[in-house]
């Protein structure tokens, strides 16, 4: 970890004149950021003049702490106010269409997915490892997984879902005693599990081309693991100089990783070899969160 990598690259440009922490970012195309931030507000960018062009203030009254696409120019907000939010964006404008309850505890973020013409929402229940599948139709949890209750999973701290070879929905959960486990949702129980950290998991991405997956935690390390014919396997261990990673994001052409550490650091690999290509320490605090624009 002391190889010298250079001088630091410098960002090509800073957005200012947010009214607090960045939880969430989502790109709408390449040419517009949406950002919520730790106060409930939603923001819209032009990134061709690098200006903010529109603003929800009290779009949730707590953090948001979730962006995610429910198609065209439609993005869902979830924040730790118990509630998503359903938004219509334009170039210059922010419209609320709908809310939904949407119980959840933690700093877990949702995940959108869409099986068969099913739209759903996944994210954390209210009670320790349960995790709740919401129809975005109906608004009602359509399917709930529980740990047993002699398991000491703890709480969910990150799910990920997406529609099978077969049509149905599976799940990728990471919990806060170290384990990632995969739900069979069809059959409601646990495919496979794999411990990656002994202290709890923050993030966890799966890339679904390469079938290759990363989880960051409250340690110095990213664990790098394989989904193949439903079985979670390790694969590499990669120490990172911080205390914990706090976000992790694979860009769309499986070329590259980035992760976010607690102490304000950004670290980009090689996603294919793990390789170190760059550590940025522009952040003095906390980077909560990534996103690769498409």
């Amino acid at each position: 970890m002391t190889k010298d990598l250079g001088k630091a690259p410098q960002p090509l440009y800073v957005l200012r004149g947010l009214d607090g922490p960045v939880h969430s970012l989502h790109f709408l195309k390449t040419d517009s950021l949406l950002t919520g931030t730790e106060n409930g507000t939603l923001g819209l960018w032009d990134l061709r003049s690098l200006r903010s062009v529109a603003t929800k203030e009290g779009a949730h009254s707590n953090s948001i702490l979730q962006l995610c696409s429910a198609g065209e120019n439609r993005l869902w907000s979830q924040g730790r106010d118990e509630q998503v939010k359903l938004w219509s964006v334009s170039e210059s404008e922010i419209t609320h269409l709908r809310s939904l309850p949407f119980s959840t505890v933690g700093f877990c973020r949702s995940s959108a997915v869409t099986v068969g013409n099913k739209e759903m929402l996944i994210g954390a229940g209210e009670n320790g490892g349960e995790v709740n599948v919401m129809d975005c139709d109906t608004g009602r949890i359509a399917q709930q997984f529980k740990i047993p209750s002699a398991s000491t999973a703890g709480m969910c701290m990150s799910v990920q879902g997406w529609e099978s070879a077969s049509g149905t929905l599976r799940i990728l959960a990471a919990y806060e005693d170290g384990c990632v486990r995969l739900w069979d949702t069809s059959a409601c129980r646990v495919l496979s599990f794999l411990k990656t950290h002994n202290e709890p998991i923050f993030c966890c991405k799966l890339d679904k081309e390469l079938c290759h997956g990363v989880a960051g935690a409250a340690q110095q390390s990213l664990v790098l693991f394989s989904l193949r014919e439903d079985v979670l396997t390790f694969e590499k261990t990669v120490e990172v100089p911080s205390t914990g990673v706090t976000d992790v994001a694979i860009r769309g052409d499986s070329k590259l990783l980035s992760a976010s550490l607690t102490d304000g650091r950004l670290m980009v690999f090689s996603w294919r070899s793990l390789k170190r290509l760059a550590v940025m320490n522009h952040h003095k605090q906390t980077v909560h969160c990534l996103s690769y624009s498409q």
